[in-house]
């Protein structure tokens, strides 16, 4: 957001004043990431991080058994649906509230919430979620 804000007030002071934006020349490009990832995935990924999460996730269940009304297809599909609904403004404070006590995103607080409806349905002590990141980790090679 430093950036964004940044270029933001630069633009819009270079469009109120008529000049042109001036902005710093980009140092990393995300073609440098793509780039990058591969190259730190096939070096520390396999050598360390690999091990870790196999014996993390050994006996993990493959599957998921939801209680659902029909039974499961025998070849997984992509169709599916979606359900929306608004959350009270109460229950949104108080999720706010929660992740600011536990110094977590409120992306956290909602992701153990999902797991726990998960635990709840299934029994399952151990339940696996994917999930995406936005976090670079890894060093960043010089150029």
């Amino acid at each position: 957001m430093g950036i964004f804000n940044a270029e933001f007030a630069e633009f819009y002071t270079a469009f109120a004043t008529g000049r042109e934006p001036q902005l710093p020349p980009i140092e990393v490009h995300y073609a440098d990431y793509a780039e990058w990832q591969p190259q730190w995935l096939r070096e520390e990924v396999r050598h360390k991080h690999l091990p870790y999460w196999k014996k993390q996730l050994e006996g993990a269940e493959l599957v998921l058994e939801l209680p659902t009304d029909r039974p499961r297809p025998p070849v997984m599909t992509s169709h599916g649906a979606r359900y929306q609904f608004p959350l009270t403004p109460e229950l949104t404070q108080a999720v706010r509230d929660l992740a600011k006590r536990e110094d977590v995103t409120i992306n956290i607080v909602l992701l153990a919430a999902w797991k726990t409806l998960l635990h709840r349905l299934t029994g399952q002590q151990d339940v696996v979620v994917g999930t995406t990141s936005s976090t670079r980790a890894g060093p960043r090679p010089s150029r």
